[in-house]
């Protein structure tokens, strides 16, 4: 199988990586264009991507971008524009390997169904998007579906939960648990930005990415999207208080507003997948806790 990895350098990227160089045999192929400047990305998709793909059932997986809440339109209208470029390559591939293709694309439930409510959400709930980085999430899966349509190939969506962990084997400097991490491991204070009984469902990144490869196994032909989640949810509270236990430091933490406060839902619920659907093993709280106070952290 020929694997091709765009992006990869974040949380999830650096899951789907792990995975994917033991499938390939160590062979998986990054593209890393510079995803600000769409021109250049366009470029770089263009002229490397036939020859990555060049191969039997090739699977193409985007772990690109920066989007996050809080984002700007401008800098998501930079990611469109990016996942454009990634549509227009695919299409101009030759067609036994657009055919061929299997496309796994990275995509967010907590952007997505920001608008929701506290009800639960499984796989048929209606995006519900309320930040600009929501809205153009929705507007990449909708490009996606056209492309899976036009093109013939194979595209799954992945709508992710909260994810968390390591960065190319490093603690990152952002996200939530990451940054309660460091805080505890530094002995200084970290700031919230969200009540202590907000409710988030978590997922280790290398569980994350081994659910999303199992998943295209089995996604149907053409387009189609995949809750990728535990199924659990834990509040603030309950996060930092795992992290102390399993660092016998209290997290220094204060509580504050900013303006992104009031698009974070308080509760993100997801509904459990159904028995045998996702039989990838999820990593326990405490042991991926353990694995991140132990990590070397990224500047």
């Amino acid at each position: 199988m020929t694997a091709v990895l765009l992006g990869g350098g974040g949380v999830l990227g650096s899951g789907l990586r792990e995975h994917l160089d033991r499938r390939s045999g160590g062979c998986c192929v990054r593209l890393r264009p510079p995803w600000g400047d769409p021109t250049a990305v366009a470029t770089t998709l263009r002229e490397q991507l036939p020859a990555a793909v060049d191969g039997e059932a090739p699977l193409l997986v985007w772990a690109a971008g920066a989007g996050r809440v809080g984002a700007s339109r401008e800098a998501m209208e930079l990611e469109n524009r990016a996942v454009g470029a990634l549509c227009d390559a695919v299409r101009a591939l030759p067609a036994e390997a657009r055919l061929g293709l299997t496309l796994l694309f990275a995509s967010s439930a907590g952007a997505l169904f920001g608008g929701h409510g506290d009800a639960e959400v499984d796989e048929d709930s209606e995006p519900t998007p309320v930040t600009a980085y929501g809205s153009a999430k929705l507007a990449q899966e909708q490009a996606l579906r056209r492309l899976a349509e036009e093109a013939g190939c194979r595209v799954l969506a992945c709508r992710f939960s909260n994810l968390y962990g390591l960065a190319e084997g490093r603690l990152p400097a952002r996200g939530f648990v990451p940054a309660a991490v460091r805080a505890t491991r530094l002995r200084q204070p970290m700031t919230v930005f969200v009540s202590p009984d907000t409710r988030r469902d978590l997922l280790f990144h290398t569980d994350a990415a081994g659910a999303a490869l199992r998943l295209t196994e089995t996604a149907p032909a053409g387009f189609s999207t995949a809750l990728v989640r535990d199924g659990a949810t834990r509040t603030v509270s309950e996060i930092l208080a795992v992290i102390g236990d399993v660092s016998r430091r209290r997290v220094p933490v204060t509580y504050a507003v900013r303006p992104e406060t009031r698009v974070q839902p308080r509760v993100l619920r997801f509904a459990r997948a159904a028995p045998g659907a996702d039989p990838v093993r999820r990593t326990p709280m405490a042991a991926a806790v353990h694995r991140m106070l132990r990590a070397p952290m990224a500047p």
